[in-house]
C-alpha cells in the first residue's frame, strides 16, 4: 500500500511545479489583445483632399455643365461630436450652348460662357459614430472669388468680357466616413452652396450642388 500512495504524491508535486511554473512565465509572452479599427482616433488634427463635381442649379448657370472641383484643408475635432474644418475649393465650369448674353451687345449672345470660382471656407460638423462609420453634417460660410468670362457676338460689336466678385455665401452638407485604419479615412459628401455674386453689374444666384469623395489623415 506504501507503494501506490509514493507514487500518488510524486504526482502531485509535479503537477504542482509545472503549474507554479506556468504561472511565472513573463507576461510580454502573452499574445497582445486585438486593436479595434477606431481606436487612437480620439479627435486631434486631420489632413484632408476631396475631389468631385459642381453642378450649378440657379440663375443662369443653371444650363452649364458639371465642372470638376477639388479641395484641401485641415480639420480640428472638439469632443466625440464636433469638428471644424477650414479648407480652400476651387471649380471651373462652362456652358456648351449659346446663351443670352450678360453684357450689353443689342442682340448679341454668348457663344461660350465659362464660370470659376474658388473659395475660403469654414465648416462646423456635426458627427454620429457607430463602429468604423462617421455620419455627418455640417453648415458654414465661405469668402469667395468668383469670375465670368463671356465670349460675345453682338449685333452691334462682339468680343470678350471678364467679370468677377468676392461675395460670402453659405453652404450646407452631409456626409459619411468611413474608418480605414485609425489613421486614415475614406469619405463622401454632398453639399449645396448658396453664393450670390455681382457679375456685369447684376446680382447673379450661383448656387450649386457638389458631389465629393475625398481621403483624410488624423494626427
Amino acid at each position: 500500500m506504501e507503494y501506490p500512495m509514493s507514487r500518488l504524491a510524486a504526482a502531485v508535486l509535479v503537477a504542482a511545479l509545472v503549474t507554479t511554473a506556468r504561472a511565472q512565465e513573463p507576461a510580454a509572452l502573452a499574445p497582445a489583445p486585438p486593436t479595434s479599427l477606431t481606436s487612437g482616433s480620439d479627435g486631434g488634427w486631420s489632413v484632408l483632399g476631396r475631389v468631385g463635381v459642381y453642378i450649378p442649379v440657379m440663375g443662369d448657370f443653371n444650363v452649364y455643365r458639371p465642372g470638376l472641383a477639388v479641395e484641401a484643408g485641415l480639420g480640428r475635432r472638439f469632443g466625440p461630436v464636433l469638428s471644424l474644418e477650414l479648407s480652400g475649393f476651387y471649380t471651373k465650369t462652362d456652358t456648351g450652348i449659346p446663351v443670352v448674353a450678360t453684357v450689353d451687345t443689342g442682340t448679341g449672345i454668348a457663344t461660350q460662357s465659362t464660370l470659376e470660382m474658388a473659395g475660403l471656407l469654414a465648416t462646423l460638423r456635426a458627427t454620429w459614430a457607430t463602429g468604423p462609420v462617421e455620419l455627418q453634417a455640417g453648415a458654414g460660410l465661405g469668402y469667395y472669388w468668383i469670375q465670368q468670362w463671356e465670349t460675345v457676338e453682338g449685333a452691334f460689336f462682339g468680343g470678350g468680357y471678364l467679370s468677377h466678385d468676392h461675395p460670402v455665401g453659405a453652404h450646407g452638407c452631409a456626409g459619411v466616413n468611413v474608418r480605414v485604419t485609425p489613421a486614415l479615412h475614406l469619405s463622401a459628401e454632398l453639399r449645396y452652396t448658396w453664393v450670390e455674386p455681382l457679375l456685369f453689374g447684376q446680382h447673379q444666384r450661383a448656387d450649386g450642388i457638389g458631389l465629393g469623395a475625398g481621403i483624410g489623415f488624423r494626427f
